[in-house]
Formats: C-alpha cells, structure tokens, sequence
C-alpha cells in the first residue's frame, strides 16, 4: 500500500498523541511512504515547538528528529 502522510499525520509517528495508534497501524500496512517537499521544515517546527511546550524534552526530540531523518533516507 502507498501510504501518503501529511506533517500534522507523520508527526504522530514521533510524538505520542490523539492518532498515533491509527498512524502505526497505516504505518506497518505500507511499503511506499510520501510526503510533502515541506514536511522536513514543518517537522522541525513541530519538534521545536513540542520541546518550548514541554510536551518532549530536547533529548527525546533529538532522538526522534534522528529517527525521522533516517525516514527521509530509506
């Protein structure tokens, strides 16, 4: 399955929140991931964001920010 993800979706992915069993779910059904150009920048806002909100501290940011990296290269 092709699986097309937006920020607001891939995000889901790397910060646990409402949709995050869905997008695992979706996740371990595809073998095409796409996303969007803009989703690196719009990742690392979120990330940026989540951390001043203290939603994740900066070290677990960071380890998912490596984690989605290693996405963009699969």
């Amino acid at each position: 399955m092709n699986l097309y993800l937006d920020t607001s979706a891939l995000i889901k992915r790397y910060i646990r929140e409402r949709g995050s069993q869905e997008v695992a779910s979706l996740w371990g059904q595809g073998n095409v991931f796409l996303t969007s150009l803009i989703t690196r920048a719009e990742i690392m806002a979120t990330f940026a964001k989540a951390v001043r909100m203290n939603v994740i501290d900066r070290l677990a940011a960071e380890a998912q920010i490596e984690a989605f990296q290693i996405f963009l290269h699969f």
